[in-house]
Parts: structure tokens; C-alpha cells; sequence
């Protein structure tokens, strides 16, 4: 859906993540999509965004989402 806004991003950096780190495979699925339009620096925030961004940062991020927090 948002090939063209993509490409026209192609040397930025992109971060992948999921919400938690359960390994759903929606990152490698992304990974994957970007990698066949031609974007070559694509990194994942490792532990998922809710604890990811945690560990990194140190702030909480409001769990809206009724998951269980990590």
C-alpha cells in the first residue's frame, strides 16, 4: 500500500518491532517486504516495543493495548 512513500525513504534507517516479543514473524514478514523493494538497513527493536522501549529508555509505555505487561 505504501510503496511509493518507501522508496522515497529507501537510505533512511528502518526499525522494525512488534509489541511484545512473542515472535510472531510480523517482523521478519516486514523485514522481508522491505528487503524485495530494495531497503538495506533495517534493524528490530529486540524484546518487542513495550519492553524493548523500556529497557532502552527507561520509561513506561501505557499498556492500552490489554496485554500482559512484560
Amino acid at each position: 500500500q505504501h510503496r511509493d512513500y518507501l522508496l522515497a525513504h529507501a537510505d533512511a534507517t528502518f526499525v522494525l518491532c512488534c509489541v511484545t516479543p512473542r515472535q510472531s514473524g510480523r517482523t521478519l514478514r516486514a523485514e522481508t517486504i522491505l528487503r524485495d523493494l530494495g531497503i538495506q538497513d533495517i534493524r528490530e527493536l529486540a524484546n518487542g516495543i513495550v519492553a524493548g522501549w523500556t529497557m532502552l529508555w527507561g520509561q513506561s509505555i501505557p499498556n492500552k493495548t490489554k496485554l500482559p505487561t512484560p
